[in-house]
């Protein structure tokens, strides 16, 4: 499953313009609503300017071997947040066979870097914002995952990665994956409730493209694009 576009919200466009292109190394684009940037493997993340101080979970793929020099990367310019059981900077997803590392952008986003080690998209040039792959996650808090899920799957065909339709669900694969949670639930490693921040998606999957709307919780508009 692939994101194409993901339209977000903000309340700083022009603080994390600046954040993504200085910091990150990103190639940010002005727009006149805010900014976007588009990434190696496609997909293209906007940010629009809105008034309530909107935040999400969202991910990004790197090379499968460059989580330890992701992390030097983002200490750079970021404070990496710790896991809370092992105090580590770096998390270990065994089952998922993946590393991830995460940190908060200016706008309060919870922000992950994940190194897949089934993709097999290891490099061998010194890692920087180039290395950022893809949108591997979009956090969608739910007030029916089950419904949520069913209406992914029955406009992409898209299947369940991991979770059940109670708590969590990882809707997708590998190389993108609709987090579907229940509301008011910790963005895991941090603190921080899940809300229903509105996200715009086009997606594809199996051959099949859609356009979702996500509102208060729920898809209020999807269509096969």
């Amino acid at each position: 499953m692939k994101f194409e576009h993901i339209e977000l919200l903000s309340s700083q466009t022009e603080n994390l313009r600046l954040f993504y292109s200085n910091e990150v190394g990103l190639d940010c684009e002005k727009t006149s609503t805010g900014f976007k940037f588009k990434l190696p493997q496609g997909g293209v993340v906007e940010f629009i300017q809105s008034d309530p101080p909107w935040y999400y979970h969202f991910a990004f793929n790197i090379p499968e071997n460059k989580i330890e020099e992701a992390l030097e990367f983002v200490r750079s310019f970021a404070k990496p947040i710790l896991e809370t059981e092992t105090g580590s900077e770096i998390v270990d997803f065994i089952s998922w066979n993946a590393h991830s590392l995460y940190f908060f952008d200016p706008a309060g986003n919870v922000v992950e870097l994940i190194a897949r080690h089934d993709l097999k998209n290891s490099s061998s040039s010194p890692f920087s914002g180039s290395d950022i792959l893809e949108v591997s996650e979009v956090g969608f808090p739910c007030s029916n995952i089950g419904k949520a899920f069913s209406t992914l799957h029955d406009t992409i065909a898209i299947q369940r990665y991991s979770g059940n339709f109670d708590t969590f669900c990882a809707a997708g694969d590998e190389n993108g994956l609709f987090i579907l949670t229940e509301l008011d639930r910790n963005w895991f490693p941090t603190r921080k409730k899940s809300i229903a921040a509105p996200v715009k998606v086009i997606a594809s999957n199996a051959g099949r493209k859609g356009a979702f709307q996500f509102k208060e919780g729920r898809f209020i508009n999807y269509t096969k694009a």
